[in-house]
């Protein structure tokens, strides 16, 4: 294997359009001398709002982990609240339910590995009483069905979060993800499908008294300044030049999305009897492509040491993790089977055709 395909594997190369418009963002932030907060930042807002749609309010955070944090404190849910929470995230949900005072009820999920009404029907009523909330991970891209998950909540006074950390793009019935839920929050993590060079992250809500309330608890519970008006309360403010190179990056996301789309068509197409993770049609939008197979982890290392960056998004459920004090039913057969044959192929807008045959031809190997 040439030394040129071992580099070109490894995600995160910008190309160089994007990249001039993101240099030339930063050097505005670094003469404005502004680095926390100001225009950038509510610039960067109002774009993210404007993007999701009519009414849409934007709040940017430090990062996606600080904004499900937010998101559960500003909707100030009663004390030893249980909250919903997929399995199958990489614990991120679970640790923000515990950070906020809660406790994490973990479901299973469907075999797209996403939260659906059959799952939650089957939660036994006693604890059902005692959710507050539900937070919704559109994992990977795809998108819940959030139609019969809002109506399954709210007909029992339970708010919903959705996650959309991984789906920024993706719609369901001609709605972005992020528009159905009382909050949603996004990470803008540097791989994500829009990424900061830095963490960064933003909540999104219809309700202009949810939306301050988060500008309160995210800048120490401040009101009015310097006088800390809330109990509980955090410091997670969006660097300047975070909201900049945001801001920078943001005409190019729907492109790199189709890019990214296409990468999962080529996939698809070249193993067609191998099954991936998706529940979106053409509205999803990939984060990570994940294929399903057999033997994956000894698979997984024949192609590592090919240099082919695969990687399991994710190996542990939630349950399962020591530091992660989750309820409810431990047996969770649909997250269980899709933990053990998970793969996240390599995906990333520039990525070359050279470099998908190279992928392929190596996968083939292993699995035909």
């Amino acid at each position: 294997m040439s030394s040129n395909i071992e580099i070109a594997l490894r995600p995160g190369r910008i190309e160089e359009n994007e990249w001039e418009s993101i240099v030339k963002a930063i050097d505005k932030v670094l003469e404005s001398g502004i680095y926390i907060g100001g225009e950038a930042v509510s610039r960067f807002e109002n774009q993210l709002a404007a993007f999701l749609g009519k009414d849409c309010i934007a709040v940017s955070t430090g990062c996606g982990q600080d904004s499900l944090v937010l998101s559960l404190l500003a909707l100030d849910l009663p004390k030893e609240s249980l909250i919903i929470t997929p399995p199958n995230d990489g614990g991120f949900s679970s640790l923000a339910v515990q950070e906020s005072g809660y406790k994490p009820l973990v479901v299973d999920v469907d075999l797209n590995g996403l939260i659906s009404v059959e799952v939650l029907n089957a939660i036994p009523e006693k604890l059902q009483q005692e959710v507050a909330a539900i937070i919704v991970t559109h994992l990977h891209g795809q998108v819940c069905d959030m139609l019969s998950i809002v109506n399954w909540a709210h007909l029992r006074g339970i708010k919903v979060i959705e996650d959309c950390s991984q789906s920024i793009g993706a719609e369901f019935l001609g709605r972005k993800a992020g528009t159905f839920g009382d909050m949603a929050v996004f990470s803008f993590y540097p791989t994500k499908n829009l990424g900061a060079l830095g963490d960064g992250g933003a909540l999104v809500t219809r309700s202009e008294t949810l939306a301050e309330a988060v500008r309160e608890l995210k800048q120490y519970g401040w009101k009015p300044r310097f006088h800390v008006s809330r109990s509980r309360a955090i410091n997670s403010r969006m660097d300047a030049i975070q909201a900049a190179i945001l801001c920078a990056r943001f005409p190019y996301l729907e492109i790199n999305n189709k890019r990214r789309r296409a990468l999962f068509d080529s996939y698809v197409e070249a193993f067609p009897n191998q099954s991936f993770l998706n529940s979106g049609g053409p509205s999803f939008i990939p984060h990570h492509i994940v294929i399903l197979i057999e033997n994956r982890d000894q698979i997984a290392k024949k192609l590592l040491r090919e240099q082919i960056h695969v990687d399991v998004h994710y190996p542990y459920l939630n349950n399962e993790m020591l530091g992660i004090n989750a309820i409810g039913n431990t047996n969770l057969p649909n997250a269980r089977f899709l933990s053990e044959r998970i793969l996240s192929l390599p995906s990333f807008p520039t990525m070359t055709g050279a470099e998908l045959e190279y992928t392929i031809s190596m996968l083939r190997k292993e699995i035909l």
